[in-house]
């Protein structure tokens, strides 16, 4: 009997420390899966914050997906032109283009109180509506230069731009940084981002704009050899960083000047909010709102050393 009482103890403890062996297991199954989805759950959330986006790491870094969280924030963190040009090189494109007059331009005439507004990094099919019904309240025409890949998402708004007597730029079709990328896929991204262009509103650019300002003399050449004029700008308040409605508007109130060329983009909130004061500021000043074709009408027509 007493045998047999101790087999059974010994079963007991047996199954006993197998009943807590598999009660730890599904204790750390249990831990584990509330660590990732918890890891999970703060990637998805950072993703989402203010200015994070998906396919986007820095400018020119894009990937072809489409931006997700607040379709009013970007994380367009690659706008500060990196010009590799010397201004021998800039006087050479400039004098040497044959049909435009001008291989690129940063500045109008700096005797005329101009300024051409561009958008960058459109069409948004909610927000560049907003934005042109803005602008057409204020009476104001810009240039938009838009990513080939966003015009094939949303072509029906291309017509409602040029109907408003704005102009259309080339923004490349995937958004890449030109520097880093062949001859061959520079060529491609350009002709790309045209032909989307021309297939949703019939128009041929006449304007090209590398992603971040990142050019070199080999980019303004093949834009040339499109027919293009290769654009940077001369204002950029970095409104893709949402610093805030005032910090905007001062930035370009104590720097715009004449023949100013100014960065904004289309897709940011704040952007859209300073427009009325920023124009109304600005038309007290004196100043004229104009496309960047007049722009470089009135620039061409200057006297020499504007």
């Amino acid at each position: 009997m007493k045998g047999h009482s101790n087999i059974y103890y010994a079963s007991l403890r047996r199954c006993n420390t197998a009943a807590l062996n598999s009660y730890k297991i599904k204790c750390l199954y249990i831990i584990s899966a509330v660590l990732i989805f918890c890891g999970r759950t703060c990637a998805f959330s950072q993703s989402n914050l203010p200015g994070k986006s998906v396919g986007i790491q820095e400018h020119g870094q894009h990937t072809p997906k489409i931006r997700i969280g607040n379709p009013g924030v970007q994380n367009d963190g690659w706008l500060n032109p990196e010009p590799k040009l010397t201004q021998k090189e800039i006087n050479m494109l400039t004098s040497s283009s044959g049909r435009n007059g001008l291989a690129i331009l940063v500045r109008g005439d700096t005797a005329r109180k101009e300024i051409a507004l561009t958008f960058d990094d459109g069409p948004h099919p909610q927000f560049t509506l907003r934005l042109l019904a803005l602008l057409r309240q204020l009476d104001v025409r810009a240039t938009f230069f838009v990513v080939g890949e966003k015009v094939d998402q949303a072509p029906y708004i291309l017509p409602m731009i040029i109907k408003d007597g704005h102009e259309l730029g080339n923004h490349t079709y995937h958004h890449l940084n030109l520097t880093k990328i062949s001859n061959e896929l520079i060529q491609s991204e350009i002709q790309q981002c045209n032909n989307a262009i021309h297939r949703a509103c019939g128009v041929n650019a006449q304007y090209f704009r590398p992603p971040g300002g990142r050019h070199d003399a080999v980019i303004i050449t093949m834009a040339e050899a499109l027919k293009m004029v290769t654009v940077l700008w001369t204002d950029d308040p970095a409104d893709y960083k949402m610093p805030g409605e005032q910090i905007l508007e001062d930035r370009l109130l104590h720097h715009i000047s004449n023949g100013a060329v100014c960065l904004l983009h289309d897709g940011i909130e704040q952007t859209l909010d300073i427009l009325p004061d920023l124009i109304m500021h600005l038309r007290r000043e004196g100043y004229r709102f104009v496309t960047l074709s007049e722009l470089r009408q009135h620039l061409k027509a200057a006297p020499s050393g504007h």
